[in-house]
């Protein structure tokens, strides 16, 4: 296995661990009777974040197959990598900061969270444009 598949394997695993470990505040939030922002935001970051782990390691299986250069497949490692820990850092303050993040308005904190999920974005924006080039890639 290329090592870039590796380091995809590895951060996806440490993702998805720290995903399951946010369903402990989500249950404390629910069973303390937090307010439903509170219990919204826990509940996000433990399903969106095991979601990224999971899809993460799918591509770990595509990422095998793909007849590219390991420069490609590095960039698409590298670009997921990047945008699941920024997802990450942006969902895991978003209950802490009491600050959603989906602009870039308003107070510092929300500024902060903003960036997490803009880095996020971003780089699942670019780890799947790469992917569908070296999807067609190796193709032909």
């Amino acid at each position: 296995m290329e090592t870039s598949v590796k380091q995809l394997l590895l951060h996806s695993s440490i993702v998805f661990l720290i995903a399951l470990l946010c369903g402990i505040p989500y249950g404390h939030a629910i069973v303390h009777k937090k307010s439903d922002e509170t219990i919204r935001a826990w509940k996000l970051a433990h399903g969106s974040l095991a979601l990224g782990g999971t899809t993460n390691f799918a591509l770990v299986g595509v990422l095998s197959y793909l007849q590219v250069p390991g420069v490609i497949k590095w960039i698409i490692a590298i670009a997921f990598i990047s945008s699941i820990y920024g997802f990450v850092f942006g969902l895991l303050l978003e209950p802490v900061l009491g600050e959603r993040g989906l602009s870039w308005s308003g107070t510092s904190a929300n500024k902060v969270v903003f960036i997490g999920n803009t880095i996020g974005a971003i780089g699942s924006l670019v780890g799947a444009i790469v992917l569908v080039y070296a999807a067609y890639k190796s193709l032909i």
